[in-house]
């Protein structure tokens, strides 16, 4: 019997676990919060040059569209707003996958939101 494992990431780490996702087959969830989903959004967003050396994990969405995922963000966080995850979230045609909390900030706690069954 074959390895199964979820990807999990969070914050700087998110962007990690979506490339680790895409680049792999025993993969049978990706879960993320607070995190980069779309580096070149977030530049944008920011208002800084776009990251020259560095994979995009919006790149790779194509080949994540199969796997069951949750993403967390707070429309307080002003580090990492939602509109970086939605974006991913639409990449993978997951919509629904993007939960958006109301209160909480970029470094939790987010425990309480992690219940995606």
């Amino acid at each position: 019997m074959a390895m199964q494992s979820g990807i999990e990431g969070n914050g700087a780490g998110v962007g990690d676990a979506a490339l680790l996702a895409a680049a792999r087959q025993d993969v049978v969830f990706q879960g993320t919060v607070a995190g980069n989903l779309d580096t070149d959004a977030w530049a944008d967003l920011q208002g800084v040059s776009q990251l020259a050396e560095s994979l995009n994990p919006k790149a790779g969405a194509s080949s994540l569209q199969h796997l069951p995922q949750r993403h967390l963000s707070s429309r307080t966080d002003a580090v990492m707003p939602p509109e970086i995850s939605a974006g991913f979230c639409r990449a993978v045609n997951q919509p629904k996958s993007c939960v958006v909390i109301s209160g909480g900030v970029h470094g939790g706690p987010w425990q309480e939101y992690w219940d995606y069954n």
